[in-house]
């Protein structure tokens, strides 16, 4: 079974497939039980199928930290972990289920560029809730802006917190994507106290990644099916991007037991509540969530190329380009800002901060040159035009083999550049010994969920035939990244 597949990040699963990595078994129950958009029957078949697998022992560190404040470590048999995780998901699956005294029921839906769940209203049961999704959130959702509901089973009792002096709430929560498929179920008090230990919250697993320290990147939507918050000071919403700092990020170490700590790393954001645009440093604690932020850094984010940079410490800017930067996003009008900046900054922020006019003529003085690797860095958005013959349009960036477009993908997403748009032949003539012909970077795009604008220019009919059916079948119907 490929385990790697529930892996929430797109850019975490790619790297593991192109290294080959090969995972343990308790790393394949971390993945799965962590995993946010799966549905809980395929995430419980993929539990069962580990019980088949070889045992193994691992440690659990940490389990009831926020209980007991204890830094022990515990052996335990990987099978009989995954048979307790297996048994709690039923229990609190015939829980939630259960009519009950002393208890109500409550929907909250999560509709796209939200920035939390909204109550849709209480119910007398599990079955009223489900059908009142379906039969009217559903159904008035005309535009498909709905992304994901959840349930939860609300009880009257709770318990006393005797070292905080407040009452906890006792609760069992389903959390369910826009389809109405189950896809966790999480809850506090219902589950008895020894069997708290079925659960993958004491484990602490080292995957490789392929982010750098400086690397922009934005926490993926699927988080949200999980009924979480991002974990951040500000309650940052999933769409904001923010920038990798390096503090805490996780090594080979945890695989073996040495370290306590959460699995995070420090990040970098703006405070956007801030009326002076403040840049707040804290630790994220969803690192294996993570993704390259993939769409244009705009208005005060664009501050995130230079902290980006410096932290890097890639000499493309500096921290005085830095202090300039963060006046010109304080006053939020960067291109009128910047011709009247112009002459206090060097040419690489002018080029940076600059409207098309001002690229273009930094492109064309014969007295300044820059690297076109670096150039990529500071543009923020490429058009990308593939063809082996053809020259590319003004504006586009020329690949001429799928390989060659699929690196420049990479370069763009790892330099946080907009891809605004990609231009495609079908057949590559020589060139297809590459990657193949043009449909191929199609095959790719859709094994790896990123669904760039797409616009086909080539000649032969059979393959734009085939190419547009792909894009019919798989791409969201605005054709832009995701």
């Amino acid at each position: 079974m490929d385990y790697i597949r529930f892996v929430n990040s797109r850019d975490i699963r790619e790297y593991l497939y192109d290294i080959g990595y090969k995972l343990s078994g308790e790393q394949k129950l971390f993945v799965v039980y962590n995993s946010h958009r799966t549905p809980l029957s395929e995430k419980l078949e993929a539990l069962r199928n580990l019980l088949k697998e070889d045992d193994e022992s691992v440690k659990l560190r940490n389990p009831h930290y926020w209980r007991e404040y204890s830094f022990s470590k515990k052996e335990i048999s990987l099978h009989s972990l995954v048979a307790g995780i297996i048994e709690n998901n039923e229990i609190l699956l015939c829980k939630l289920k259960e009519a009950e005294p002393y208890s109500f029921y409550k929907l909250s839906t999560y509709e796209e560029g939200s920035d939390k769940y909204s109550s849709e209203g209480f119910f007398p049961s599990y079955d009223a809730a489900y059908s009142y999704y379906k039969n009217y959130c559903l159904s008035k959702d005309s535009d498909e802006e709905l992304y994901a509901f959840k349930i939860r089973k609300q009880f009257f009792d709770g318990a006393i917190d005797t070292k905080w002096g407040h009452v906890e709430e006792k609760y069992a929560e389903a959390c369910f994507n826009r389809q109405g498929q189950l896809l966790n179920i999480t809850d506090n008090l219902v589950l008895s106290s020894d069997r708290y230990d079925y659960s993958c919250d004491g484990l602490l697993v080292y995957l490789p990644m392929p982010f750098k320290i400086g690397d922009i990147v934005v926490t993926c939507k699927e988080r949200l099916l999980n009924g979480c918050t991002n974990g951040f000071m500000y309650d940052q919403s999933p769409k904001e991007p923010y920038v990798l700092q390096g503090h805490f990020f996780p090594d080979e170490k945890l695989n073996i037991g040495m370290d306590s700590s959460d699995i995070n790393v420090g990040c970098v954001y703006l405070d956007k509540f801030s009326d002076n645009c403040s840049v707040v440093s804290e630790v994220n604690v969803h690192t294996y969530d993570i993704e390259f932020y993939r769409k244009p850094l705009t208005g005060k984010n664009r501050i995130l190329k230079f902290i980006s940079s410096i932290i890097k410490e890639d000499g493309v800017f500096d921290k005085h380009e830095l202090m300039w930067a963060n006046s010109l996003c304080r006053a939020e009008s960067l291109y009128q800002d910047t011709k009247q900046y112009c002459s206090n900054l060097n040419p690489l922020m002018n080029y940076y901060l600059g409207d098309a006019e001002v690229k273009k003529k930094y492109r064309d003085d014969s007295f300044y040159s820059y690297n076109e690797d670096n150039y990529l860095h500071l543009d923020e958005a490429v058009k990308i035009w593939l063809d082996d013959e053809r020259e590319a349009p003004e504006g586009y960036r020329h690949c001429h083999s799928v390989n060659e477009t699929i690196k420049l993908i990479k370069d763009c997403e790892r330099n946080t550049v907009y891809i605004s748009e990609l231009n495609l032949d079908h057949d590559l003539g020589e060139y297809a010994k590459d990657g193949g012909d043009a449909i191929k970077l199609l095959d790719f795009l859709v094994q790896r969920e990123t669904f760039y604008r797409v616009e086909l220019h080539t000649a032969n009919p059979v393959g734009r035939a085939n190419m547009q059916r792909t894009i019919n079948r798989y791409w969201p119907v605005n054709k832009v990244a995701t």
